[in-house]
């Protein structure tokens, strides 16, 4: 028996949701400090970085809001260290959760970054509010294209972005 077309979307849903995780992702221990962890934000030009312990398992997670907010404006010292201020119970997804799960844990915690395990709980990467925006316009382009071609051939009046080429 064949694959039934929502089996074909989610494993296409599934792949899409790898090809969204931002590997490798930006790590550092729990005593980075903030100065230093600020540094590699800046360096890497992230938004956060993914705090793991001398294993490789994910402990929290440090964004450069919470150094502001939580170190600098509470006066800790620049050499206060990431576990002081970063988030040690993450919410992540499995590696191969579909791309609408992964939008919808988002919107129910309020986290804008997700981190990715694979089945053996090892880190693969980080999927960002901002990924997620950037699939959805690749495939509303796709749909956009499809219907215009589809009412082309019916011998409809094409929008106007079909006939100049852009918006």
């Amino acid at each position: 028996m064949g694959m039934t077309e929502e089996d074909r979307a989610e494993e296409e849903a599934a792949v899409e949701l790898r090809q969204l995780v931002r590997v490798p992702p930006v790590t550092c221990p729990p005593d980075t400090t903030l100065g230093d962890a600020a540094r590699l934000i800046d360096a890497r030009g992230v938004g956060c970085l993914l705090v793991v312990d001398e294993h490789g398992h994910l402990v929290g997670l440090v964004t450069d809001r919470d150094i502001v907010v939580r170190g600098v404006a509470r006066d800790l010292a620049l050499g206060a260290t990431v576990a002081d201020v970063m988030s040690p119970d993450v919410v992540w997804v499995p590696d191969t959760t579909d791309v609408l799960e992964v939008a919808t844990r988002m919107a129910t915690t309020g986290f804008r970054r997700v981190p990715a395990l694979d089945a053996e709980g090892r880190l693969v990467g980080l999927v960002a509010l901002d990924d997620l925006a950037v699939l959805l316009a690749r495939e509303l382009d796709k749909l956009a294209r499809v219907i215009g071609a589809e009412s082309a051939g019916a011998g409809e009046e094409p929008l106007p972005a079909e006939r100049t080429g852009g918006p």
